[in-house]
């Protein structure tokens, strides 16, 4: 695994944390509704990824930038990455939920994401402390930098999380784009696929495929860094809770109703107002012409 002694991954951090630094905080106003309209469970998700991702830039870029000695190094040198495992761990859930979500809790899809977590989840666990030896450093950007270093000759674990990520996003992705696919017409496929959070696995599943090849040392890309990764996932995951708490303003005309006020000769003994549709209601809401002892189908509406 090469080494990166010019200062590039320095300024991938720097721009990453950027990045990630401007959409937190652009957020707040949604993240603040979010905890005040949804449940418990949902509140816990969204804290999880966003401050399980601020532990793990802030540890990623202190290791980097601040100075260590040898020994200091080697006691936090594996703190990054337990932090990424864990950020990575709730995306994971939340892509697993809204996977689910999207193909209606089939059992099948249930089954397939099961499955999926089975094999990435050891894999990362793995991945995080096996072969991993403190390295101190420097470049123009910082003095005694500490990072958690994979030594030639020995194999390459770093590879292996990113490819067990992978391997979940593709599932999820897989299983929403068929169920999408199958549930409406093709004409719109690509805005359900944005409207349900899709197009962020797919943005999460490209930036992990360019880790994994940085991480076996593909020319051009190397330098990447894990902080890419986990700033794509965070900002991935979040969004996705955002939309999936978003309610839905693209009704179909026939389910546009506006209250209108009737004569009372109309319907006699009924209120004024009743739902009217724009468009063509369904049957079963539609108003009587011959009304029989006074029954209809209006429904009553109180203090407008």
């Amino acid at each position: 695994m090469a080494f990166d002694a010019t200062g590039m991954s320095g300024q991938m951090r720097i721009a990453a944390l950027s990045i990630a630094a401007f959409d937190i905080i652009r957020t707040i106003p949604s993240e603040y509704l979010f905890y005040k309209t949804t449940t418990r469970d949902k509140n816990a998700l969204l804290a999880a990824v966003r401050y399980l991702g601020v532990a793990a830039m802030v540890a990623n870029g202190a290791l980097y930038f601040n100075g260590y000695s040898a020994t200091s190094c080697r006691s936090v040198h594996l703190t990054p990455g337990i932090f990424h495992l864990l950020l990575s761990l709730v995306i994971q859930v939340v892509f697993f939920l809204r996977t689910l979500d999207i193909a209606k809790r089939c059992r099948t899809a249930l089954s397939i994401m099961i499955f999926a977590m089975i094999i990435s989840i050891p894999l990362e666990a793995i991945s995080v402390g096996l072969n991993r030896q403190p390295i101190v450093f420097s470049t123009y950007l910082t003095n005694n930098g500490c990072q958690s270093h994979i030594p030639d000759g020995t194999f390459n674990t770093a590879p292996v999380f990113y490819l067990a990520h992978l391997v979940f996003d593709i599932f999820a992705i897989t299983l929403s784009f068929y169920h999408l696919f199958r549930a409406g017409s093709k004409s719109d496929l690509l805005r359900r696929l944005l409207l349900n959070g899709v197009a962020f696995m797919c943005v999460d599943a490209l930036v992990s495929l360019l880790t994994l090849l940085a991480s076996i040392d593909i020319p051009g890309i190397v330098h990447i860094g894990s902080i890419c990764s986990i700033v794509t996932g965070m900002l991935a995951a979040q969004h996705i809770l955002f939309l999936a708490n978003q309610p839905n303003l693209t009704f179909p005309s026939e389910f546009k109703h506006e209250i209108h006020a009737l004569p009372q000769a109309v319907y006699k003994g009924s209120d004024a107002n009743i739902f009217q549709s724009t468009g063509t209601l369904p049957r079963f809401a539609t108003p009587s012409s011959k009304p029989s002892g006074g029954k209809h189908c209006a429904i009553e509406t109180k203090g407008t």
